[in-house]
């Protein structure tokens, strides 16, 4: 299941920068995982050739440095998501689809400043919560609001 909290104000202790913490705890082995190199293709158009060497979408030999923040973001939740908190918001809506495979799977916790559009799917299959409790498509929209309203967003 995916639990989400609005707000870095209202989560003391999570991974904000999850770049940096790619970087320092980033395995090579982590790339040969076929769903990694599923969502890398899918998201960022990235091919893996062997380990940490990948191939982009135009052709050119690329590192694992210069993947998009939300596939780095999506790779940290799937590896260490279990027992750490990341930054959601660095992840746009086409990492949707991979995010919830990962909850599906295990229990994991995100951070997010933005309206991510999860399908109505998602809360049918009863994969999303905000601090244990399961949410419909309205009251994720309504948490949302009462965040923004609160004027605790930035801007």
């Amino acid at each position: 299941m995916l639990n989400i909290i609005f707000g870095r104000e209202n989560c003391q202790d999570f991974v904000l920068d999850t770049r940096i913490y790619f970087r320092r705890n980033k395995k090579p082995g982590w790339f040969e995982d076929s769903f990694v190199k599923k969502f890398l293709k899918e998201i960022d158009g990235s091919t893996v050739l062997f380990e940490e060497a990948l191939k982009d979408y135009k052709g050119r030999g690329i590192s694992t440095e210069m993947i998009s923040t939300g596939c780095k973001t999506l790779c940290c939740i799937y590896y260490h998501g279990n027992d750490t908190v990341f930054y959601g918001s660095g992840m746009g809506d086409n990492c949707i689809p991979f995010l919830m495979e990962i909850a599906a799977r295990n229990d994991i916790t995100i951070v997010l400043e933005h309206y991510m559009d999860f399908p109505g799917e998602y809360f049918e299959k009863k994969l999303v919560s905000i601090n244990g409790t399961v949410l419909t498509q309205d009251t994720y929209d309504d948490a949302y609001s009462g965040w923004c309203a609160s004027g605790e967003e930035e801007i």
